[in-house]
């Protein structure tokens, strides 16, 4: 279960989250919240009357945020999935970037399927990507399944974690 947004204030936001944990384990397995910022989070995992901490963060990953840098680390040093999301409507910048060009020539996929494994490979981090589209999402999950294969290639198993390295600095930059 997702608590979709932080409510207007910290108190407020803390209270929902009280709420929220009841459901914890009798009726939901683990609870996370959306659309939250550092500040918030850490709230939530100070606060000591909240004793159901969450186990996911789903943002929306793009460049106005510095693709939730700070956030993605303390979720990692808290063991949270930072789940991201929009990643394709948000983050059409990174189509061009020099990791996923070269990363989309090497795996003859497209160049959001391969920001997708890109994305994929930063360490923490799942995502939540959809399509309406049976054909787009059977042709999407082909793709990903021919690139995981290409990166276990012996021969090719270097450059593929030097192109995801490079695609972290360059999210970090």
């Amino acid at each position: 279960m997702l608590l979709h947004f932080p409510l207007p204030t910290l108190d407020q936001t803390v209270e929902a989250w009280q709420a929220v944990e009841t459901f914890v384990p009798h009726s939901v397995r683990s609870i996370g919240i959306s659309n939250v910022s550092l500040p918030v989070l850490q709230v939530l995992f100070a606060a000591s009357s909240i004793s159901v901490k969450p186990i996911v963060v789903q943002n929306r990953f793009h460049k106005a945020t510095d693709y939730d840098r700070e956030l993605r680390h303390f979720c990692l040093t808290q063991g949270v999935i930072y789940q991201a999301f929009g990643i394709l409507k948000s983050s059409k910048d990174l189509l061009d970037c020099p990791p996923v060009v070269e990363y989309s020539k090497l795996s003859q996929q497209t160049r959001a399927v391969s920001l997708l494994q890109l994305v994929l490979g930063l360490e923490g981090l799942s995502l939540v990507a959809g399509t309406t589209n049976q054909h787009t999402m059977r042709a999407d999950i082909r793709a990903a399944e021919d690139v995981l294969q290409n990166t276990q290639k012996p021969n090719q198993s270097h450059c593929w974690g030097r192109l995801h390295g490079e695609f972290a600095t360059y999210i970090e930059k």
